[in-house]
């Protein structure tokens, strides 16, 4: 089974003088169950609140139709599972891997030095492994 890397920044507003921070966590599994995974870690971090007005200016309008009672059960159900196979083109550019002045998204943990993991606190990294 391949590992993934997740990053989850830290959610808060960001200004001139915020220094940002996030959560490093393994994931063995494959792509489904890490997005799956990383949807419901986002979402305890606080990102998504505003899922539905997200992906319903992401799709077309043709297929905001036809999401949308799918997408808003799934999220009030806290079903992340449903939330992936609702909007997986959505989740896909979502997650993608960023490394700018902080980590979010994800990556295949080989894929990415552990080095760059680290916050600006931290002397190591710190990983936590999810399974």
């Amino acid at each position: 089974m391949p590992r993934y890397y997740i990053a989850v920044p830290k959610n808060q507003s960001f200004s001139y003088q915020t220094v940002c921070s996030w959560k490093n966590y393994s994931f063995t599994g494959t792509y489904d169950e890490a997005v799956i995974k990383a949807i419901e870690l986002f979402s305890e971090e606080g990102y998504f609140e505003d899922y539905i007005d997200q992906i319903t200016n992401f799709y077309e309008t043709d297929q905001r139709y036809h999401m949308w009672e799918d997408a808003k059960e799934a999220w009030y159900n806290e079903d992340y599972e449903s939330m992936w196979k609702t909007a997986k083109s959505y989740f896909i550019d979502y997650f993608e891997f960023e490394s700018d002045d902080y980590n979010k998204g994800i990556i295949e943990w080989d894929k990415f030095d552990t080095e760059y993991m680290k916050n600006w606190d931290e002397d190591e990294v710190i990983v936590t492994e999810l399974n």
